[in-house]
């Protein structure tokens, strides 16, 4: 994605009988473009699909499946039967009820699953591609997304005849520069494309690793009943989302954050929780402990917002205890001097993991530590 340009854009998701209106409020989508060759994908088989385990895979509607070859140009790894299933139709271009030009496509939910959450993708017949990352949920069970301009590989006034469609899943879990990415609904096209995108079987290395959880760091609310909360610091927001980050027999070790600024307040954007010492690195920055030592406690600074975080280290006995008389405390990250400040945890047991309250920034945060034993 090199050189090219995100742009902000507004995205509404309407029924698609009625234009009148938003089922709810319009939220953002991010349209990337990207200058891709053409491709022609073959005409695989699916000899491989017996390797992957039993449920495993999702349906694809009445879409043909192509062999696990990854070498194959313009194809994607089939969606999974976690995946909520799309399908998209009446694909369209015009103007919307304020005049801009707009790409329309009518989609209808046809399986739900518990991975949503999806990007629309745009790919003329020469091969140029354009991504519309949905910010917000697509709660309704039919209805019709608009996408209107700036579209950077399409201008406007040279929008292409012959268009696909189609919704794709972005597992940001996995991370790395090999996140995975699942086709999630069939194609609506306009026009006449030559060739369409194609999902296809996974590898034995996919299957191996996507039969596996995403690790925990990156894997939010997966212990539900695991360990103690403390109180949150920061905003309760209810419209924000809750993600609770654990490693039930483990202890945090750091966090990785980045900045932001909400509502002319400078506060934290994210954090990830640091779990292993050898952790992919994830956001811009980070703050880890020494050899030896773990999270005891944070101090937070809050206006409203999530706007700085000390955090205090204590060492890590032979028993996997903290010691309360071998402790550090780490600079301040963030923006200081914004609000009163408050104190989680710190009293000697373990942490091992985090709640957010994360919107477009870091809203509020909280500790989950070690139940107690008994």
């Amino acid at each position: 994605m090199a050189g090219c340009r995100p742009v902000i854009a507004p995205v509404r998701k309407f029924p698609a009988h009625h234009f009148k209106g938003p089922i709810f409020a319009p939220g953002f989508i991010l349209l990337v473009g990207l200058a891709l060759s053409a491709c022609h994908p073959s005409e695989g088989g699916n000899r491989d699909a017996a390797t992957a385990p039993p449920g495993i895979y999702g349906s694809q509607g009445d879409e043909k499946v192509l062999a696990a070859d990854p070498t194959v140009p313009d194809t994607m790894l089939r969606c999974r039967a976690i995946d909520t299933f799309y399908k998209l139709s009446n694909l369209r271009f015009g103007q919307n009820r304020f005049g801009q030009p707009t790409i329309f496509v009518d989609y209808e939910k046809v399986k739900l699953g518990e991975q949503d959450g999806v990007a629309l993708q745009l790919r003329a017949g020469d091969g140029r591609r354009q991504t519309v990352l949905i910010l917000e949920p697509m709660g309704q069970t039919q209805g019709t997304l608009e996408v209107k301009s700036p579209f950077h590989s399409f201008p406007p006034q040279a929008i292409p005849k012959d268009l696909e469609a189609f919704l794709t899943h972005p597992d940001q879990r996995y991370g790395g520069p090999n996140m995975p990415e699942f086709k999630v609904s069939t194609s609506a096209i306009m026009g006449h494309p030559a060739k369409l995108t194609r999902a296809r079987n996974w590898t034995a290395e996919e299957i191996a690793r996507l039969s596996q959880p995403p690790p925990n760091y990156a894997n939010p609310n997966a212990h539900p009943g695991v360990g103690v909360e403390t109180t949150l610091a920061g905003d309760h927001d209810p419209g924000t989302v809750s993600k609770r980050f654990v490693e039930p027999n483990g202890h945090l070790l750091g966090l990785e954050y980045r900045f932001s600024e909400w509502a002319r307040e400078k506060c934290l954007g994210a954090v990830v929780p640091i779990f292993n010492r050898d952790q992919p690195t994830t956001l811009p920055d980070r703050l880890l402990a020494r050899e030896g030592y773990a999270v005891a406690g944070i101090k937070v600074q809050s206006r409203r917002y999530v706007d700085a975080v000390q955090i205090v280290f204590q060492r890590l006995g032979p028993d996997g205890r903290l010691l309360t008389a071998d402790s550090y405390t780490s600079d301040w990250i963030g923006f200081t001097g914004q609000g009163p400040e408050k104190s989680l945890g710190g009293d000697g047991t373990a942490v091992i993991g985090i709640r957010c309250q994360q919107g477009a920034i870091l809203n509020g945060i909280a500790l989950v530590t070690a139940p107690p034993k008994h």
